[in-house]
């Protein structure tokens, strides 16, 4: 009954019927003789829990997954720690959220590519929230050397991260890279934007005032059109015009 009970559950997390899944898993860890089982009902009981967002439940059970027998074994063992910090990200629990994805990167079994990179996007991002930039910069860097999917988001919080440490070089250089390698993400204006903000902070007001041009032209309906225009507005009165 144990297995039954168990594949049951998974078919209907499958169908997206979390809360089914769940009366399933529950029925299945009632009878506990094989010990991979019960730890993959414990997981998936997890996984339902998280995909209703229901997200002390779902660590309550991760973390039962993964001091219950034989969960070591088995290829979902370091997803739990992932999940988790994904978890207290989304809680905003940032120095917890990378304690647990520490725990996921320091495991290099069976390692999960996608998720490897990931992990190290969301650390970098937690080191951000927390300010402490330079950590962060590194961290963004790794990601972007790994090829994350989200590059050119790392690419302009790398930007962001050297504007807040004053360093306006390495800041305008990510800015450019981005615009040039991503020339369709959607943080292209953004870095035009950033640029011209950074250009008008160091005094350079017509080059300031090509990137705010730029994002009105190139970008009509990004929402950083009225700021690029009160700006724009902003220096021609500076100057007198």
């Amino acid at each position: 009954y144990q297995k039954i009970a168990y594949f049951r559950g998974v078919d209907l997390f499958n169908d997206q019927s979390y809360g089914l899944a769940i009366i399933h898993f529950d029925k299945s860890l009632k009878y506990p003789s094989d010990k991979s089982f019960e730890a993959n009902a414990i997981y998936w009981k997890a996984e339902s829990f998280y995909a209703l967002k229901k997200w002390d439940a779902a660590i309550e059970q991760y973390k039962a997954f993964l001091y219950s027998p034989g969960a070591s074994a088995l290829p979902s063992f370091n997803f739990a720690n992932y999940n988790i910090g994904y978890i207290y990200f989304k809680k905003q629990d940032y120095p917890t959220s990378n304690t647990w994805f520490r725990k996921f990167e320091n495991d290099t079994m069976d390692i999960d590519t996608k998720r490897y990179t990931e992990a190290h996007l969301r650390i970098a991002d937690n080191y951000y929230m927390m300010r402490d930039y330079t950590t962060a910069i590194g961290y963004y860097k790794r990601a972007i050397s790994e090829k994350s999917t989200d590059a050119d988001y790392a690419t302009y919080q790398l930007a962001i991260c050297y504007g807040i440490l004053t360093n306006r070089e390495n800041k305008l250089g990510m800015l450019f890279n981005l615009i040039d390698s991503f020339k369709v993400s959607k943080y292209v204006a953004d870095a035009k934007y950033e640029l011209g903000n950074t250009y008008l902070f160091m005094g350079k007001k017509d080059s300031a005032m090509d990137f705010f041009k730029k994002v009105v032209v190139d970008h009509p309906n990004s929402s950083l059109v009225k700021k690029s225009l009160l700006n724009i507005a902003l220096i021609y009165y500076n100057e007198g015009s």
